[in-house]
């Protein structure tokens, strides 16, 4: 089984585990979001996060299907970031939509560019909680662990540290 050398710290073993789903967990996602590109991050993502929390796999189930409820959870995560308040329809994958247009792309690109570039701009700690919470997907609970606080200290910092993005954001765009 790789992932329990995966677990013992074999690093070939997880390269062999990327190697082998890879392209079939890049399809899954793709099925989700619709761009190849952005599919392909979205499970490199998967493959780092199961990488560095490996010790909270079970071997309740395979690791394909532990690896496609990851992917499914962090497109849904996604979709919901690009177009908050739609409701995710299941189309065909070589639907043509307009949103993904060069201008739009290059559009967003460089909007995101600019609100990381703002990100960087935060007190540490600000810029640390955020990252956590938005970027790796963690709970209040870890944020808080990692760094050194309680959950009402990190829910404070994380509500603080976006005021203060948006105030950034606002005066850049």
């Amino acid at each position: 089984m790789l992932m329990k050398l995966v677990q013992q710290g074999d690093k070939d073993a997880y390269n062999r585990l990327v190697l082998k789903y890879m392209d079939t967990a890049t399809l899954f996602a793709n099925s989700f979001v619709k761009n190849y590109d952005t599919a392909q991050d979205i499970v490199q993502d998967c493959f780092v996060k199961i990488y560095i929390n490996c010790d909270r796999y079970h071997f309740n189930y395979t690791f394909k299907t532990f690896l496609f409820h990851v992917v499914r959870n962090r497109c849904i995560d996604v979709l919901r970031v690009e177009s908050p308040g739609k409701i995710v329809e299941f189309s065909p994958i070589f639907e043509v939509q307009d949103q993904y247009t060069p201008e739009n792309l290059l559009l967003k690109k460089e909007m995101l560019s600019n609100i990381f570039h703002q990100l960087d701009q935060l007190p540490e700690h600000y810029k640390t909680a955020i990252y956590l919470y938005s970027v790796e997907q963690m709970s209040y609970q870890q944020i808080a662990k990692i760094m050194k606080k309680t959950v009402s200290q990190i829910k404070i910092i994380i509500y603080r540290g976006r005021q203060k993005l948006k105030k950034q954001v606002k005066g850049v765009l």
